[in-house]
């Protein structure tokens, strides 16, 4: 386009290029790079006349930084944003001068990165104590592994699984909070130089209610109960007796439950016996693994969507209509994300 700047190529890749040979040689090489024939003439004009292609000393070589990096360099600075995503282009020009003592103007630093296809992205942190290991486990192993003698309902937390219990028999519980602040949208329009401003709930505002709720992939969402308050022993308890097992009457299941202290106890085995369930605990840490999470994710972007028809009187009554609009094709979708094999959709198995 007219009036745009020419592109700063790297040093090695000009190297490479005005090495090949006879300008017709170098016209091929710089092909393969993108590089114009235009670009390549202008090279050797400039080494015609002053000897030398490399560019002209421009805005960053007037303040003492180089304007194109290395290959070297460059490998290290892809090996650092792959190692640390977060850090900041300062850090970046910190760690290519601590490594190779040439400062490198940050603006060549974003340049660069964006011609090798990254961009600046909203970060998502996964948690430092995941056992991997563990989590390898519970796709290899059944869901017996390591069980005691005594254990007829679950096997050893952190060595049992789900392999060879087909999709269809599992169903996937946990609990999640809402407060009627998570109806409010966190984007909106306004004009440049303006804050967007719309009047809502302060963050103090409405109690938390507390949704228990079971999935599988055969009905969609199987058992949802929402109260006020927090997930205790005995509240499970009453969600396992008063709701998820009468739901699965006549069917023998395999549950799948976080690590939460109020999922586990005598009391709650003997439940499980009694009505001819067996349960697995989830990996530490792995929420990823869990499809019934994908369902809290549907039931907060659906409140949004809502939010103008939402109050904190009738918070708990939407958060069952969203629940009831969550289809079984839904839950299937949600556990081919959870990497489940689903027969007859695609799979995504879990790789690490």
């Amino acid at each position: 386009m007219q009036g745009s700047t020419p592109r700063c190529y790297p040093m090695w890749v000009r190297h490479r290029v005005m090495q090949a040979g006879t300008l017709a040689q170098t016209i091929a090489v710089a092909a393969g790079f993108g590089i114009c024939e235009k670009t390549v003439k202008r090279w050797w004009a400039r080494e015609l006349q002053t000897g030398n292609y490399e560019p002209v000393a421009g805005g960053a070589w007037k303040r003492g930084r180089a304007r194109s990096m290395s290959k070297a360099m460059f490998m290290d600075l892809l090996w650092l944003c792959m190692a640390t995503p977060s850090c900041s282009l300062e850090e970046m020009q910190l760690f290519l001068f601590t490594r190779h003592l040439v400062e490198i103007d940050p603006s060549i630093i974003s340049r660069e990165l964006r011609a090798a296809g990254m961009t600046r992205k909203r970060m998502r942190y996964i948690s430092k104590h995941r056992d991997e290991p563990m989590r390898v486990r519970y796709w290899t192993n059944g869901p017996f592994a390591g069980a005691a003698p005594n254990q007829t309902v679950h096997g050893q937390h952190g060595v049992a699984g789900v392999a060879g219990v087909p999709v269809q028999f599992l169903v996937d519980l946990d609990e999640a909070s809402f407060y009627v602040t998570d109806t409010q949208r966190s984007h909106g329009y306004s004009f440049k130089g303006h804050n967007a401003i719309e009047r809502g709930y302060g963050p103090r505002d409405g109690d938390k209610v507390t949704v228990l709720a079971a999935v599988d992939v055969n009905v969609g969402v199987v058992s949802i109960w929402t109260f006020q308050g927090n997930t205790d022993k005995p509240t499970f308890y009453l969600f396992l007796l008063m709701f998820l097992f009468p739901a699965l009457a006549g069917q023998s299941r395999c549950i799948i439950m976080d690590n939460l202290s109020a999922h586990f106890g005598a009391d709650i085995d003997d439940l499980f016996e009694t009505f001819g369930h067996i349960y697995v605990a989830r990996p530490v840490h792995s929420p990823d693994f869990g499809f019934v999470e994908w369902l809290f994710n549907w039931i907060g972007m659906w409140l949004k969507r809502h939010k103008g028809e939402i109050d904190e009187n009738n918070l708990e009554a939407k958060i069952h209509q969203a629940a009831g609009e969550c289809t079984p094709e839904n839950v299937q979708g949600f556990a081919i994300d959870a990497h489940y094999y689903v027969p007859g959709r695609n799979f995504y198995p879990y790789t690490g």
